[in-house]
């Protein structure tokens, strides 16, 4: 009896061990991976992030050419085929277990999954992006003959009270649309081959897949924000409309989307006599920024040393926050103006900066 309860006690222990193997060589496996992926896959994304930084800032074609070869060059490594049968053999296994090993896993893999295409087909894409980016940066909006920034379109928006110039401006950054749309409807349909051609519905599925996101609950979600913000949404827009129907003095029917003080109604309405642009219109928003965090112990001198922070021509007229490298050079692109809406973006700005 003890013989054989020693004979199935060495058993088990070698068939632990025989697991444990597996998993150790598979875990040694993929750290091996992960070592040779960041010696090839850094500087590809830092010459990346350098090239777009330096496209959206300058905006010459001389720039964007840069950014679209290094742009391709960087998702190219995904399209190794033999790396990709690697990672796809460690996530079959199921004996990478190490939480953090098995994340990487996940990610990496997602990566490699979406390069597998045909290469042409994801330099097309980059060559469309570009392109479509370079013309959105570079637009200014004209408006009866005078070419305005955003800067200056939202000026008009947010003071005129004359709903001719209203409309002039707001449609005068419209004509944007024209500029892209083909390009736009070529994309998204060259978009969704490639994401077929891998075995997803369309595009937008894919890059919430590959992002570790699942559409329906996404869908879910924002369905239920609507539900539950629907009320009291409809609740403040008659307070808005009621606002603005005195303020233009006409009937809240004839509102107009250039009466709402904003490009695109994702901003609050001043409907409340409160003018927070004047705080600031002596005052230099970065030195306000700078100060601020640096009273929370969290210094943003080197980030805005690195900044380009102000308006020039051709420059991306929106605000972004990057990290070039992941080591520490973190920027941030602004266009900044010093009223209340630029000191609202260089501290959201910041924010992402110091996290």
């Amino acid at each position: 009896m003890m013989k054989r309860l020693i004979v199935c006690f060495a058993a088990v222990m070698t068939m632990l061990w025989s697991c444990t193997s597996k998993q150790e060589k598979m875990e040694n496996r993929m750290r091996d991976f992960i070592a040779s992926y960041e010696t090839a896959v850094i500087p590809l994304y830092k010459e990346s992030a350098l090239s777009s930084w330096d496209a959206n800032v300058n905006g010459t074609d001389e720039a964007w050419a840069r950014n679209e070869k290094a742009s391709l060059a960087y998702i190219s490594y995904f399209t190794d085929k033999e790396a990709f049968a690697k990672l796809k053999e460690l996530k079959e296994s199921g004996k990478v277990k190490d939480p953090v090993l098995a994340r990487q896993l996940e990610v990496i893999y997602n990566q490699f999954l979406s390069g597998q295409v045909d290469t042409s087909l994801l330099a097309e894409q980059v060559r469309m992006e570009t392109e479509i980016t370079k013309k959105f940066n570079s637009f200014r909006a004209d408006v009866n003959g005078k070419m305005l920034s955003d800067n200056e379109v939202e000026d008009v928006l947010r003071n005129s009270t004359n709903s001719g110039e209203l409309q002039a401006a707001w449609e005068g950054h419209k004509k944007i649309g024209p500029v892209v749309a083909d390009d736009v409807i070529k994309l998204v349909r060259h978009r969704n081959r490639i994401a077929q051609e891998l075995g997803f519905g369309n595009y937008h599925q894919m890059s919430l897949k590959l992002s570790g996101q699942d559409p329906e609950e996404v869908t879910r979600i924002f369905d239920e924000l609507d539900s539950l913000t629907e009320g009291a949404f409809a609740t403040l827009k008659g307070e808005i409309d009621n606002y603005y129907s005195k303020r233009y003095g006409i009937p809240a029917a004839d509102l107009m989307p250039w009466h709402y003080q904003n490009r695109y109604f994702q901003e609050a309405p001043e409907i409340y006599s409160v003018d927070f642009d004047s705080y600031y219109k002596d005052k230099d928003p970065v030195e306000l920024a700078t100060t601020y965090y640096a009273s929370i112990g969290l210094p943003v001198d080197e980030i805005i040393a690195r900044s380009d922070l102000y308006e020039k021509p051709g420059k991306n007229q929106h605000a972004f926050s990057t990290d070039i490298d992941r080591e520490g050079d973190v920027r941030t692109l602004d266009n900044i103006r010093p009223d209340s809406y630029w000191m609202n973006t260089i501290m959201h700005e910041l924010g992402h900066g110091v996290y």
